[in-house]
């Protein structure tokens, strides 16, 4: 019985460890190990919970991202570029610091999907816009990224029409 106890409790413990894999530990990492540790989360099917917090606003992650940028191959790219163009309409100031030094606009201030609805891609347009407009920060980044979005949804609101 004290064998299953025992058991019971270092599963319990390294379960506890796997989930405590904060942002910060996860930026600490990719510091100090660099791409294999990329790979390892690519390799694990971690790559995908990062880019998962990214997209639901963990700053953290947002501007720790700068760090994959070394080492990311075109897949692996394409999707944290997704993952940071739909954190905009939750942390728009952290995804701007991001642009130029790591990123371009036409990066993050994009439609990101590849066959998703129109309502889809016109939802996160105005998203993007409104939390981008919201924000305190008003930069030239700020300002050609809301640019960008408002001809991206002058070009959706002409095609719906059928212009």
């Amino acid at each position: 019985m004290k064998q299953i106890t025992y058991i019971f409790i270092f599963l319990f413990v390294s379960g506890c460890s796997f989930a405590s894999n904060s942002s910060e530990q996860i930026i600490r990492k990719l510091e100090s190990e660099g791409k294999p540790y990329l790979s390892h989360l690519v390799a694990t099917k971690q790559y995908e919970s990062l880019l998962d917090k990214i997209e639901n606003g963990d700053e953290i992650l947002i501007r720790g991202s700068s760090l994959l940028t070394q080492w990311v191959d075109a897949s692996t790219s394409l999707s944290l570029r997704y993952s940071l163009s739909r954190a905009i309409a939750r942390k728009p100031d952290a995804v701007m610091s991001l642009i130029p030094e790591f990123f371009s606009i036409s990066d993050l201030c994009t439609i990101p999907y590849i066959e998703e609805t129109v309502a889809v891609e016109f939802k996160h347009v105005n998203d993007s816009l409104s939390a981008l407009e919201r924000t305190t920060e008003s930069t030239d980044v700020h300002l050609e990224c809301i640019n960008t979005y408002k001809t991206i949804k002058e070009d959706i609101t002409k095609s719906l029409s059928g212009r």
